[in-house]
């Protein structure tokens, strides 16, 4: 899994993360499941998107070789913009 997260010292009313996410360099558009690409959260301290990987390896039909996925997240808090951020997972032929 890849995770895009925001996390502050305190909480906050409103926490806004998106994300994007590519396999061998190629934007997946749209995610599945459908709006996770996206994600708002209220009276907290940390907000995330997750992405699976090892499911989209296989849907919608398996994906022959291995795979390098990357995720790049970015967030909104009382109106900062905080981000990009981004990391990267190798995932092997199993």
């Amino acid at each position: 899994m890849i995770v895009g997260e925001v996390r502050c010292a305190t909480t906050k009313q409103r926490i806004d993360v998106s994300g994007q996410l590519t396999r061998d360099g190629v934007l997946m558009s749209p995610v599945l499941p459908a709006g996770s690409e996206t994600r708002t959260c209220t009276n907290t301290s940390a907000c995330n998107i997750v992405y699976d990987i090892f499911s989209l390896d296989s849907h919608p039909a398996p994906i022959p070789d291995d795979q390098r996925y990357c995720a790049t997240a970015r967030g909104v808090v009382g109106g900062t913009v905080l981000g990009p951020a981004s990391g990267c997972e190798h995932e092997p032929l199993l």
